[in-house]
């Protein structure tokens, strides 16, 4: 589909490398949710079509992209915070 520029690949985990490959494959730049891979060789394969594409690639979580988190890097990386001596975390569904 050339009206696609990139993909979200937020598949169910065992397929994720799959998909990552494929998205390459078809010349589309990448972001690739946790769990990238099931095995060492997966991951080994989706390192070198990532190495081997001119394409955009991303893996990571979701959640950690929020602008919540964003923010708070920012604060921090600024001095907005100031000095931190406990932080406290939610999981949050």
């Amino acid at each position: 589909m050339k009206d696609l520029d990139g993909i979200i690949v937020a598949s169910p985990l065992h397929i994720h490398a799959r998909h990552f490959l494929d998205t390459l494959a078809a010349g589309k730049d990448l972001y690739a949710e946790k769990t990238m891979t099931w095995s060492i060789p997966e991951a080994e394969q989706c390192l070198a079509a990532a190495k081997q594409s001119d394409r955009v690639v991303q893996v990571g979580l979701q959640h950690e992209s929020s602008g919540s988190l964003a923010d708070t890097r920012k604060w921090i990386k600024d001095g907005i915070a100031g000095k931190i001596t406990q932080v406290e975390s939610l999981d949050e569904p």
